[in-house]
């Protein structure tokens, strides 16, 4: 199963590979299976009571608004979708991959019927087109304005837009690695999660370059890598404190230290074998390394 989508306690649907999906209309008591469809499901939403759009990886947008027992296939989005939301009761939007940096977005104005695409980048003077990276989710307030977040090169990114997805003002942190889910909070609060560990809380109304485009470098060395259990952390010249801390791959934090000065030796002799992850913050700014434990 690749999905989990609820509408409220009791009533939800997951789906997943060969087009197989199950629903539940008491919550997580009890599921049922139900008659596969064509291809692998990969995002879903509920709008209300009975109306269920799955999006699958084939092609196709598969509605159906008897919750299930009938299902109209439409084909509308190609490449991977990996989200789709409801704006309003007509107004579907949804997040498809193709490769390694290209994403596009899907509009539907008539619930999930009829499906038009655009690029999510920007085109060049030259008549080329920059793609704005992977994304992964998405929140809009309205029809019009909404945001997407993801990654691009190997850095966090956040996208917003105020035109129905036209156009898109691209946000570059200095977060490695991706933002992977948003939640909006209040009108201007929202919770994003990412890779290693990344959760952060973001008021919108702070400029984004305050944040994250901070000038400094903060590009620190993990040395012996891999090790077999002592480590050294130097820091960027200019920088002569910062919190430091080291997580396992199931994100326990096995090390810590606040306003930490460099150098910092680390004993990870008492810890198994395997992936750790250094996460490493300098005021608003963090970045990340991926060490081996190997005794």
């Amino acid at each position: 199963f690749l999905t989990l989508t609820m509408l409220d306690t009791t009533f939800g649907i997951i789906t997943g590979s060969f087009g197989a999906y199950a629903t539940t209309e008491n919550g997580d008591t009890n599921w049922s299976m139900q008659d596969s469809l064509h291809s692998s499901i990969s995002a879903s939403a509920i709008p209300n009571d009975s109306t269920l759009l799955m999006l699958s990886t084939g092609g196709f947008a598969y509605l159906s608004e008897d919750k299930g027992q009938n299902w109209n296939w439409i084909t509308g989005i190609s490449n991977t979708p990996v989200k789709v939301c409801y704006v309003n009761q007509d107004t579907v939007y949804a997040i498809s991959q193709r490769g390694l940096d290209k994403s596009y977005f899907h509009y539907s104005f008539n619930k999930g019927y009829s499906w038009n695409t655009r690029n999510i980048g920007r085109p060049n003077s030259n008549g080329s087109f920059s793609y704005f990276g992977l994304m992964y989710d998405m929140v809009f307030d309205n029809p019009t304005h909404g945001y997407l977040v993801g990654s691009k090169d190997g850095m966090s990114t956040i996208l917003e837009t105020n035109d129905s997805g036209a156009t898109w003002n691209q946000v570059n942190s200095n977060f490695d690695g991706e933002f992977l889910s948003i939640v909006k909070i209040d009108n201007t609060n929202f919770i994003i999660g990412g890779s290693n560990g990344t959760l952060l809380k973001w008021d919108a109304t702070i400029p984004t370059s305050n944040i994250y485009n901070n000038t400094h470098n903060n590009s620190f060395t993990a040395s012996p890598n891999p090790t077999k259990g002592n480590l050294k952390i130097d820091f960027p010249d200019n920088i002569i404190s910062a919190n430091v801390a080291v997580v396992n791959s199931s994100g326990q934090v096995v090390y810590i230290e606040d306003n930490a000065h460099e150098p910092i030796e680390i004993n990870l002799n008492k810890y198994p074998n395997g992936n750790y992850y250094i996460i490493f913050k300098y005021k608003n700014k963090l970045s990340s390394k991926k060490i081996v434990v190997k005794h």
